[in-house]
């Protein structure tokens, strides 16, 4: 996942820990950035899904992003019920986009 600013400036990155032989992998895993000096309604959080098949070839399984890009109403939401939040965690779903950005 990629955190970047309205004009597309990289901000911030991080990964999960890989799975191995696993068919229905639930990371669980937390994430946080600092955002003190940013406006959350001018960044994107932007969430790539790899597989990895062998020992160099990953698959693009697919993305979403929240924030100021959002790529659909469910993500909007997200982003604005986290905005809300006042340092709760909101956890959602969201479906994979299939074309690659």
């Amino acid at each position: 996942m990629t955190l970047v600013t309205d004009t597309g400036e990289k901000i911030a990155s991080s990964h999960t820990h890989e799975v191995r032989l696993v068919s229905n992998t639930e990371f669980g895993e937390r994430f946080a950035f600092d955002m003190n000096a940013l406006n959350p309604r001018d960044v994107t959080l932007f969430v790539r899904v790899f597989q990895k098949h062998h020992v160099h070839k990953r698959e693009n399984l697919g993305w979403f992003a929240i924030g100021a890009k959002n790529n659909g109403e469910e993500e909007r939401s997200h982003w604005n019920e986290m905005l809300q939040a006042q340092g709760q965690e909101i956890t959602r779903w969201h479906v994979l986009n299939e074309n690659v950005t």
